[in-house]
C-alpha cells in the first residue's frame, strides 16, 4: 500500500487513517522526532544499538511517512498481521516489528 498515492485521494486516506491530510502532516514531525529518538538507541525489536542505524530493507516502510501511515492504518483497521504484511510487501514477522514499534512510538508521540 502506498503512503503517497493513497494521500492523493482525500477520502481514501481519512478513510485509511482517520486522519485528513493536514491533521497527518501536523502529527509527521513529533513521530518523525521519537523514530530518530528511538532507531538512534535500539534497534527495530527494542534492543540496545550498538552500531549506527542503517535500515536493511530500503523498500519496507522507507519513509517516516510510511511509517506513520503504517501504524494509523493498522490502528484504524485493527488488521490482522497478516493482513498487514499482504498490504505492504512485508513477511509476517516484519509485519510484526513494525506494527509494535510503530504502535509505542506513536504512542509516546501522542503524549509529548
Amino acid at each position: 500500500m502506498n503512503c503517497e498515492k493513497n494521500r492523493q485521494n482525500l477520502a481514501r486516506f481519512q478513510s485509511l487513517t482517520s486522519l485528513i491530510v493536514s491533521e497527518f502532516d501536523e502529527l509527521l514531525p513529533y513521530f518523525e522526532a521519537n523514530w530518530t529518538h528511538f532507531i538512534e538507541r535500539y534497534n527495530l525489536d527494542g534492543t540496545p544499538r550498538i552500531g549506527s542505524y542503517s535500515p536493511r530493507n530500503e523498500t519496507q516502510l522507507p519513509t517516516i511517512a510510511h511509517k506513520l501511515f503504517f501504524i494509523l492504518y493498522y490502528q484504524k483497521s485493527n488488521a490482522l498481521q497478516e493482513h498487514l504484511a499482504a498490504s505492504f510487501d512485508l513477511d509476517t514477522g516484519m509485519s510484526n516489528k513494525w506494527m509494535v514499534r510503530c504502535c509505542d512510538i506513536c504512542s509516546f508521540a501522542h503524549f509529548r
